[in-house]
């Protein structure tokens, strides 16, 4: 699967100021690993790019509480990431 051409990669950079997220997510890891994959324009390595990720710390986890984007210096709305994150794995474990 190709990233669309207007696809952005996640402003992230790894300050781990939205850490400890209370719902065990691994935000800067999840970001790194679609980044990752975004830089390769293919997400459909997500999955593998984020595989030593474990399951309870992945997208599914987030629970939109929102403490993570009131602290991040970049303004990332990350409870919105994880959103597309987590329809993506959704996406990917379809086929």
């Amino acid at each position: 699967m190709r990233i669309d051409k207007r696809a952005q990669r996640i402003p992230c950079t790894g300050c781990r100021y939205c850490m400890p997220c209370p719902f065990g997510v691994d935000i800067p890891g999840l970001f790194k690993a679609y980044n990752r994959c975004a830089a390769a324009k293919s997400t459909g390595r997500f999955l593998k790019e984020s595989g030593d990720i474990p399951a309870a710390a992945r997208p599914a986890a987030c629970r939109a509480c929102g403490k993570c984007a009131r602290v991040c210096p970049q303004h990332i709305g990350i409870p919105e990431e994880m959103a597309k994150l987590r329809a993506l794995e959704e996406k990917l474990r379809e086929k």
